[in-house]
């Protein structure tokens, strides 16, 4: 097939003769054409899907397009994943928003002639339309109550866009930017799970230590004064005067 985009000339001369006869063609003939432009890009899903809720802290961030697409547009912050942290849960001091460091792992699917019109190349193996971003940290998780965006710039072949693996300057380009976001998992409520003593319990010894046991592990530097309250109550009876029945913090 003819590549894309591209203009032909094509010239007959006088030297080509007639089978019959011989006879020359009496003048040259010559015509010039163009072949069609690519498709332009389509970005056809998005994982996480967009608006999702919930969404764990390890979650695979994936992009499937419409056809394969040239690896090297993907960089240069064309695609970025940025996590912005919900300030409520958080007390660490810094940036409240950051680009996520990483890459994305794009198959290499070279332009060829024989490509199709209509992005048919990807029903046989839609691994080839999918691109997966991997964070530079292996062990990478996003932050609770975080919210994601991801980023994918689109344009005119001059604002250098995302582009098909067999664009041109005509054609083969994400014609407008795309934002897609999704909100990471919020922590589970802190609760206690025990306490020693029990409630209730009775026959206490005088020396008991004052346990409590959490749901999970929690922030030391929330153990302020005043965390836990403390209160003794004296039983009324055999005691008796004016601190019967009065409550004493301690």
């Amino acid at each position: 097939k003819l590549p894309f985009s591209t203009v032909f000339k094509v010239s007959v001369a006088t030297s080509l003769k007639r089978a019959r006869d011989g006879g020359p063609l009496p003048v040259a003939v010559g015509w010039g054409f163009r072949t069609v432009h690519p498709p332009m890009l389509r970005v056809e899903q998005v994982e996480p899907a967009d608006g999702a809720s919930g969404v764990a802290r390890d979650a695979v961030v994936r992009v499937r397009f419409s056809e394969p697409v040239s690896c090297a547009s993907l960089e240069n912050g064309n695609a970025v994943l940025t996590e912005t942290f919900d300030p409520h849960p958080h007390t660490a001091e810094g940036e409240l928003s950051r680009a996520i460091a990483g890459s994305w792992e794009c198959p290499a699917v070279e332009a060829s002639a024989d490509a199709t019109l209509d992005g048919t190349q990807c029903e046989g193996d839609e691994s080839l339309c999918v691109v997966t971003f991997k964070p530079s940290d292996e062990t990478f998780l996003f932050k609770y109550s975080s919210d994601l965006k991801l980023v994918l710039k689109g344009g005119t072949h001059a604002e250098n866009p995302i582009v098909t693996a067999r664009a041109t300057p005509y054609g083969g380009q994400l014609p407008a930017t795309v934002e897609t976001g999704w909100h990471v998992i919020d922590p589970a409520p802190l609760t206690a799970v025990a306490t020693m003593p029990g409630a209730g319990s009775g026959q206490v010894a005088r020396d008991a230590s004052l346990l409590v046991t959490f749901s999970e592990p929690i922030d030391c530097a929330t153990l302020a004064d005043g965390f836990v309250s403390l209160q003794q109550k004296f039983d009324a009876h055999p005691r008796l005067g004016e601190l019967a029945g009065a409550t004493v913090d301690v």
